[in-house]
């Protein structure tokens, strides 16, 4: 979450959703020790903050600021987050299928990841709604994102800049398409925990 006081807005950052990117288009910086760059002041309570939580300790700028943040279709979003943890050092063995990593995360998480980092990974991919439920303003789409960024651009007068795509899964080395990833059940198990996502940004396997 970043509250950029010189422009007026609130972007609310869902983990694997495309923030990196879009931070990166709208120069939007976390603080380092200062709580001052560029000659406005930026806050910011926790990377991936609610907008609950946002509300709840920023109640002036909420009421006041744009709001805005990146959604993500479940299925793809839950492969880009496999490949995320599959590169990374925090997990219980070295290797493990996708069916075997989509079971576990939902049913017994323990016999992925390490215990110190057990809550942050399981809370890390919750509905996107988890993020939106206290209200936005305008939800950008991944699948869309460059025709819905500079939408947006329009929409508050911004100068439209070319958008670099950062911070990607190593997926990319794997060359399957995301859906190839599912059979019936796994398809299945991600509809049941992500269904709020899916009617409300209107996603479809």
């Amino acid at each position: 979450m970043i509250l950029d006081t010189r422009r007026k807005l609130i972007y609310i950052h869902i983990p694997k959703t495309g923030g990196y990117s879009t931070r990166k288009y709208y120069k939007l910086r976390y603080p380092t020790k200062k709580y001052k760059q560029d000659g406005h002041r930026f806050f910011v309570n926790n990377q991936h903050a609610t907008s609950e939580e946002v509300k709840k300790f920023y109640p002036k700028e909420w009421r006041t600021y744009h709001k805005f943040c990146t959604v993500r279709d479940p299925w793809d979003r839950f492969v880009s987050f496999y490949y995320h943890f599959l590169y990374r050092k925090n997990r219980v063995i070295d290797s493990f299928d996708f069916e075997y990593f989509l079971i576990n995360y939902f049913n017994d998480p323990k016999k992925i990841f390490l215990p110190y980092l057990f809550n942050s990974s399981v809370n890390f991919l919750k509905p996107c709604t988890t993020w939106t439920d206290a209200g936005i303003d305008t939800v950008l789409k991944l699948e869309n994102l460059e025709a819905d960024i500079h939408k947006f651009d329009r929409l508050m007068g911004f100068k439209k800049n070319k958008i670099i795509h950062a911070n990607k899964s190593k997926r990319d080395k794997n060359k399957i398409p995301g859906r190839d990833h599912y059979n019936s059940k796994t398809k299945d198990i991600i509809y049941k925990h992500f269904k709020s996502d899916i009617k409300r940004f209107n996603y479809e396997f």
